[in-house]
C-alpha cells in the first residue's frame, strides 16, 4: 500500500466521510481519533476480509523439493493411511 495513515478527528470524520472512504478504497487508511487518541480504523473491507487479496504474497519465500507430493510409505503408515 504505501500511503500514509490519514488522522482525523470525529466531527472531520463526519463532515468529510465520503471524501475519506474514497481514500480507503484507493488503499489508503483512516485513523478516527477522540481527544487525541485513536478509537476506530478505517481500512477497506476487501483488504480486511477477501483471501483473494492476500493470495500469492508469499509466493517465491518456499521451496519445495521435485518430491513433495510423493508417496511416502513411512509417513502413510504413521497417519494410518497406507
Amino acid at each position: 500500500m504505501g500511503q500514509e495513515v490519514r488522522r482525523v478527528g470525529i466531527r472531520q470524520a463526519k463532515a468529510c466521510l465520503a471524501r475519506l472512504l474514497r481514500e480507503v478504497e484507493c488503499g489508503g487508511e483512516v485513523i478516527v481519533e477522540r481527544g487525541g487518541h485513536p478509537i476506530a480504523r478505517i481500512v477497506c473491507a476487501a483488504d480486511a476480509h477477501d483471501p483473494a487479496c492476500s493470495y500469492g504474497m508469499f509466493a517465491g519465500q518456499f521451496i519445495l523439493s521435485d518430491d513433495f507430493e510423493a508417496h511416502d510409505d513411512k509417513v502413510a503408515d504413521d497417519f494410518g493411511t497406507s
